[in-house]
């Protein structure tokens, strides 16, 4: 095996145990760590993890890549201010995955009832009905 391909063998295998800690690791100081990686599956991953804080959630809430943000807000600690603006982002997903947070305020349920997208609409009033059932 060549030098270079060794090395392109091994950074694989970094970039692939990153990506694995990220989904994996209890600790929220690697997961904060790990939000400054420029691999958008160690990303993606970081934002799933429920044990990332609601701080690095909040600043994952800024990358441009619909997929982490969309974990962001399924995240059920992602703060309930980044559910409200992410109840506007542009990325219908996005929205889709606001409705699905546990945590999801009833207010912004409501306003994502009257989303433009029928998807979002459907879910939005499915977890509206799920609360309102739940509480009575």
């Amino acid at each position: 095996m060549l030098i270079k391909d060794l090395i392109k063998s091994e950074a694989l295998k970094f970039k692939s145990s990153k990506r694995h800690i990220a989904k994996h690791t209890k600790s929220a100081k690697t997961l904060e760590e790990l939000s400054n990686d420029s691999d958008r599956y160690v990303l993606f991953n970081v934002a799933w993890n429920r044990n990332c804080s609601a701080e690095t959630l909040k600043k994952l809430s800024n990358d441009s890549d619909w997929n982490v943000r969309c974990n962001v807000a399924y995240n059920p600690n992602c703060p309930i201010e980044t559910l409200e603006k992410f109840s506007n982002d542009s990325c219908v997903s996005v929205r889709g995955c606001v409705t699905w947070n546990q945590n999801c305020p009833v207010k912004t349920l409501e306003k994502l009832s009257k989303d433009p997208d029928s998807y979002v609409r459907c879910n939005a009033n499915k977890s509206l009905n799920r609360i309102r059932g739940a509480q009575s």
